[in-house]
């Protein structure tokens, strides 16, 4: 495997007419890393259906993976606490998604933007020392013949770096910074 240190994945499309594509990325990230694409589910359902899934674990149980489950996005990271982060965001089917998820390991946090807009940051409790890393893996399934996505994956990139719909220095530790305040330049600062 050959270690990709430039700041962005190669842009790859599929559709579940045409079967799982290769993703063929290996790379880790200290930092922040900023998983983007295009989503459009014709069906949805209780099954577990992988939008990108390493190929290198025998199980969904390891491995670092980004799931789509009753119409919502789940990122399962190795050696984060907890291990699985599921989004309460619901999406519809037939209906097209630009969504970013940006892991940020300083701050412990995953964060879904939908459209341009932040939709919901989780946290972690722990955090894998050196962050993120990405092994070669699938767009759309799991293993060639399981947990298959039904639908459209477009434009999808991994970029180690803050992406621009990220303001930088403008985060609070919580989703939503409180009533009547205002964010400061420093993150986690506010005044009124």
């Amino acid at each position: 495997e050959k270690l990709d240190t430039t700041l962005s994945s190669v842009e790859l499309s599929m559709s579940s007419d045409n079967g799982i594509l290769e993703h063929d990325y290996y790379t880790f990230n200290e930092g922040v890393l900023a998983i983007n694409f295009l989503m459009k589910m014709t069906t949805g359902g209780s099954a577990i259906r992988c939008i990108r899934c390493e190929s290198e674990p025998t199980t969904l149980a390891t491995g670092n993976h980004i799931l789509e489950q009753n119409s919502k996005l789940t990122v399962d990271l190795d050696d984060h606490t907890p291990r699985a982060q599921t989004f309460a965001t619901t999406f519809e089917v037939s209906q097209k998604y630009n969504i970013s998820i940006v892991y940020v390991k300083e701050e412990s946090t995953l964060e879904l933007y939908v459209d341009g807009q932040l939709k919901e940051s989780l946290s972690y409790t722990k955090v894998k020392s050196t962050g993120v890393s990405l092994r070669p893996g699938h767009l759309g399934g799991f293993h060639q013949n399981s947990n298959l996505f039904s639908g459209l994956i477009e434009a999808f990139t991994v970029t180690l770096a803050t992406p621009k719909i990220r303001p930088r220095g403008q985060s609070c530790s919580k989703f939503a910074c409180p009533d009547n305040y205002i964010l400061k330049a420093v993150p986690g600062d506010f005044f009124q």
